[in-house]
Parts: C-alpha cells; structure tokens; sequence
C-alpha cells in the first residue's frame, strides 16, 4: 500500500469519527451528560460533608471523654465550651449532665451558687424531651442529690419517686 492510499484511508477514518462525534453533539445528550455530573457533584460533596460531621462528631465525644469532673474550672469551662460548639444534641446533653456532676462536686464542697447553676443545668437535660432516658435519670438522680445536700428532703424524695415511679425509666440501672 502506498502513501497516498494510506493517507486517503487515514482521512475517511478521520472524517467517520467526526461524523460520530457530530451525533453526540445532541442537545438531549449534553443534557444527560451534564445531569450525570451534577449527580457526581451532589454525591460527592455529600460524602465530604457527612464524612466531616462524623470526624467533628467524634472529636466531641473524645474531648468529652477527656474533661475529668474533678479538674476544677478549668474542666468547667471546657465543658462550658464543649456545649457551646457542639452540633450534635447527643453530645450537648451529654456534656450538660458531666457540668453538672462537676458543679455538684463544686456545691458539695460548699459553694452554693455552683448548686443552684448545677441544678440549672440538669434541669435543662431533665427537660429536654429528646433526651436519652439514661441521660434523664442521671440528672434527676444528681437533682436530688443536690437537694438533699441543701436539706430539702421534701424535694429530693419527690425527685427520687419521679425517677422510681416514671415508666420510661423502668429498665435502667
């Protein structure tokens, strides 16, 4: 085969493929191509985002694993800054029984401000519907513990029966 042959079969080639590549120049085509890539997008950067939640998440639940509630104030104000930032109401409530175990510790040794902000802030957990049941009873258990320490027995014994006598309750430790 000569030059001149191969060089016409190398032009019909040429010419087959960009008559192929003119039928994929179809609106509905170019459509659907950029559907597909408007999927890939929305796949991915839901991927990236849930993938970020979840490290944060965690992050959280770490750092809260490591405030110790006898460190005094500065575990306080970690925990304080734990509820702030947190995003999940898991780890909010969390956080919100642990400051209030460690103003209680903080009210036992006689700082009475600490036992009313630490009742505060149990109430708050106490209160909130979403709440895990174990999370709930936690803190009505350390509210009564707070009200016997202020020698409000009439209060505490109500906390307690509310704990004993509740159904959502029954099953827990």
């Amino acid at each position: 085969m000569d030059a001149e042959t191969r060089h016409r079969l190398k032009q019909n080639e040429l010419a087959e493929a960009l008559s192929r590549l003119s039928k994929l120049n179809d609106k509905r085509i170019g459509y659907a191509i950029v559907a597909l890539v408007v999927v890939a997008v929305v796949y991915v950067g839901f991927r990236v985002q849930r993938n970020r939640h979840q490290s944060t998440l965690a992050a959280g639940w770490e750092a809260l694993t490591s405030i110790s509630v006898a460190g005094g104030d500065a575990s306080i104000q970690q925990l304080r800054t734990l509820i702030d930032g947190a995003g999940d109401k898991g780890l909010i409530d969390a956080a919100k029984l642990k400051l209030g175990i460690a103003l209680k510790q903080r009210a036992v040794g006689g700082d009475e401000a600490s036992g009313r902000e630490a009742i505060e802030v149990l109430r708050s957990v106490v209160d909130d519907a979403g709440a895990p049941a174990s999370l709930r009873a936690a803190a009505l258990y350390n509210i009564g513990f707070l009200q016997e320490n202020v020698r409000d027995f009439d209060a505490a014994r109500a906390t307690y029966e509310k704990i004993i006598g509740a159904a959502e309750f029954a099953g827990l430790p």
